[in-house]
């Protein structure tokens, strides 16, 4: 139970920490998603459940991710798009507190200037690469949720969707032009697609 207690305690410093990071950065919608997680993780009731399962000997990652995974097919089923979005805060968090639990650093991976594809982000790992200065974000093959896309605007971070059979063979350092305002893409543009785009 310590375990848990310290990777609940390491997960909401961190959120916070991001927060801090990125304050004037974060219009209050964006801010609100952060916030959410952090009632999440003070929800008495939720933890609780957890907390009885590991005191009936369920062994730790078990009962954080059977009783997330409950809750998130019951908010994927919903018709309600905002309560789907809840069960992306929920991976989120299932994430880091595993993460935390088995007491892994985080990634220091150098993004600043670069173009990051990736064919899934959570909210809390948009902030990570922003707070890395990453340049954009490609995502391949899943739709673009409401939070994630909130957040790429307000921290003004281009993105766009791309499929991931175009992408597979983009080999680390190559070249790429991203252009979130038309949603177009470029693969080691030419010269002539790069002096159309420099006055931009």
């Amino acid at each position: 139970l310590k375990e848990f207690t310290r990777a609940v305690r390491l997960t909401e410093q961190q959120i916070n920490q991001l927060q801090r990071q990125l304050d004037k950065r974060l219009t209050e919608t964006a801010a609100l998603i952060f916030s959410a997680h952090l009632l999440i993780l003070k929800d008495a009731h939720f933890m609780d459940v957890i907390v009885r399962q590991i005191k009936d000997k369920k062994p730790v990652p078990e009962a954080i991710h059977g009783v997330i995974d409950q809750h998130v097919q019951f908010f994927l089923r919903s018709e309600n798009a905002p309560l789907r979005e809840k069960a992306q805060d929920l991976l989120d968090l299932e994430q880091r507190l595993l993460s935390n639990l088995a007491r892994r650093d985080e990634k220091t991976s150098d993004y600043e200037g670069r173009i990051v594809i990736t064919n899934e982000i959570l909210p809390s790992g948009m902030l990570k690469l922003v707070a890395q200065r990453v340049a954009g974000i490609i995502l391949t093959d899943i739709g673009v949720t409401a939070h994630v896309a909130i957040l790429a605007r307000s921290l003004g971070i281009p993105m766009v969707m791309a499929g991931r059979e175009a992408l597979e063979q983009v080999k680390d350092g190559t070249p790429v032009l991203l252009d979130a305002n038309q949603g177009n893409l470029f693969i080691a543009p030419d010269e002539a697609i790069l002096r159309n785009y420099k006055p931009l």
